[in-house]
């Protein structure tokens, strides 16, 4: 997911790793809380039905619903090494290269997953409700060009609804050449002031209804 965060085949910086490393951690405890832990809320609305140490382990797990958000993390980590040879360097990017880079870097493995998430779910799960006709098809389909986000109301595909975070990785990707344009030729004011624009539009939908969907 992330851009591989090196000035050159010699440097590195440590500390991005680590940083990664406690996200990835995070998030992976996040996920585990939901799909193996009895939430908090239901062993305090019958705390009668569980031990002792259930009651005591569910205050543990408060602070682990928060953890989620830590990709935003992998987020901030990705737009910085993504320029960081950029200016390490000093020169002009090549686009093309760049546009190469990136898609050999996520796509190959973004679609080997969602085949094989597909044929589980084919195979195991379609007399289940972990795979639904065509609901399932068609979220297959928006994912597999990374428009899943976008399309369906954002539904995600029931076997990995991780698979969320790559298109906006993908996003940033295609962003990032436009923001470096509009800093070579307008300077950081330019970019500042379309970020802030874009944010407090993100946040006004948000505010009315539109982000939910």
């Amino acid at each position: 997911m992330q851009a591989r965060c090196t000035m050159n085949r010699e440097s590195k910086l440590p500390a991005i790793d680590v940083l990664r490393g406690v996200a990835a951690l995070g998030v992976a405890w996040f996920h585990s809380r939901v799909d193996l832990w009895v939430g908090f809320r239901a062993i305090q609305a019958q705390p009668e039905s569980y031990t002792l140490l259930d009651r005591l382990l569910s205050y543990l797990s408060l602070p682990v619903s928060q953890l989620g958000g830590l990709v935003m993390m992998f987020f901030v980590l990705s737009g910085f090494c993504i320029h960081l040879p950029v200016a390490a360097k000093r020169q002009r990017p090549h686009w093309g290269a760049y546009t190469v880079r990136r898609a050999l870097r996520i796509y190959p493995a973004y679609f080997f997953t969602l085949l094989f998430c597909f044929l589980v779910g084919a195979l195991f799960l379609k007399q289940t409700s972990g795979f639904q006709e065509p609901i399932e098809i068609a979220s297959y389909a928006s994912s597999s060009v990374m428009l899943q986000n976008w399309l369906s109301g954002g539904r995600q595909i029931s076997l990995n609804p991780s698979l969320w975070s790559v298109p906006i990785e993908v996003e940033f990707y295609l962003v990032y050449p436009l923001l470096y344009v509009l800093w070579s030729r307008f300077g950081a004011g330019a970019v500042f002031s379309i970020t802030i624009l874009c944010t407090g539009i993100g946040f006004f939908l948000f505010f009315i209804g539109l982000g939910d969907s």
